[in-house]
Formats: C-alpha cells, structure tokens, sequence
C-alpha cells in the first residue's frame, strides 16, 4: 500500500492510498485506488468510501458472497459479545424488530436498497449507522444484515484497464435513533449534495 495523500483538520479528515491486488506467485492483477473522508457534523459524521480498481490486463470478474464481499460497516466488538439482541434494523419499508435480519438469497428481494440502517448499542450508548448506496454503483446489490454488528452488500461486474470497477459509498454514524424521513433526505445529500443538505437534521 502507497499513501498517497493523508490530512487531518477541524473540517474533515482525509486518507488516499493505492493498493496493489496480487494472485499466484505474486503477480500483480489489479492497482485500487482508495480514498476515505470523515465529515464531523452537529449531529454525527459522514463516512465517504470511494475506489477504483484497474485490472493490469485484459476483463477481471468482480463476484463473491453478501457476508465476505463488498463494502460492509462493522460496528465494535462488544455489539456482538453483550448486545447483539438490542440490534434492530430500519429501512425504506420502515422499522424492524430487534434482532431481525433480511439477507440476500434468502429474501431475493433485498436488494438495490437507496440506504439501510443498524442501530446498536455499544459501551452501554445507542448509536445508528445509516448505509447509503450511490446509484451509479454496479447493480444488482445484494444486501446482508448480521444482528452482531455488521451489514453492507455487494455486486457481480467486470472491469477492465480502459473501463475501471468504480464504486461509492456513504455511512452516517450518529448517536441515538434516527427515522426514515431523516434517513431518506441524508441519502437524497449523498447522492445530490450540491442541491441537498449535507447536515446530520
């Protein structure tokens, strides 16, 4: 990995690296280029994950699992220890039950989702992460929820050297609860932030 550009301020914090991808014997097959920005708002922080991954040669298949693929968020360590059962889900369809979870293939039709949210409790403290899926990712993404901690979701494409994998994604960590009306319009900023609200309400 080269650290390409990495700064810190009272405004956001951003990191950009390269990651060199290799196969058997060591050959390199793919360069991704990586970047995170941390946003602190009133009301929370804005993750931004951004990456392009150029094949060296010829058509590379992206493909794998919803649990192990993809991009996830993972919450502390303890959400899976001590409180997995106070886990619950909201999504556009609305608030779940805690501990209920939806996975792809299971529920086919978890997927393509604008935004999902996991709401947890960590060092005896609610927090909600709302994931948010840029509509110019690959499609169809395919969604996974863990009541442990973790969910995110993933895709099958290709890429190639003059036609890169590029993907975005946006997480919004906060303390306490959100709704769907407050979600929806942080999704709506992500994707069109020039017209939108940035702000965590």
């Amino acid at each position: 990995m080269n650290v390409l550009l990495q700064e810190a301020g009272p405004v956001a914090g951003l990191q950009r690296v390269t990651i060199g991808w290799h196969g058997e014997k060591g050959r390199l097959f793919a360069t991704e280029t990586r970047e995170l920005v941390f946003i602190p708002t009133h009301a929370g922080t804005w993750i931004e994950f951004s990456s392009s991954v150029r094949p060296a040669e010829g058509t590379m298949k992206v493909d794998g699992d919803p649990q192990h693929a993809g991009f996830h968020f993972r919450a502390a360590g303890d959400v899976a220890d001590k409180n997995a059962a106070e886990t619950y889900y909201l999504r556009p369809d609305g608030k779940d039950n805690p501990k209920a979870t939806r996975n792809w293939p299971t529920q086919k039709n978890h997927v393509n989702l604008p935004w999902n949210c996991m709401s947890f409790v960590t060092s005896g403290s609610r927090y909600t992460a709302e994931y948010i899926d840029s509509p110019t990712n690959p499609k169809e993404s395919r969604y996974s929820e863990r009541d442990y901690g973790r969910f995110g979701s993933y895709f099958v494409s290709l890429a190639t050297p003059e036609k890169p994998l590029n993907v975005r994604y946006g997480l919004f960590v906060q303390s306490g609860e959100t709704t769907v009306t407050e979600a929806a319009r942080r999704a709506a900023a992500f994707v069109d932030p020039i017209n939108s609200n940035l702000g965590g309400r």
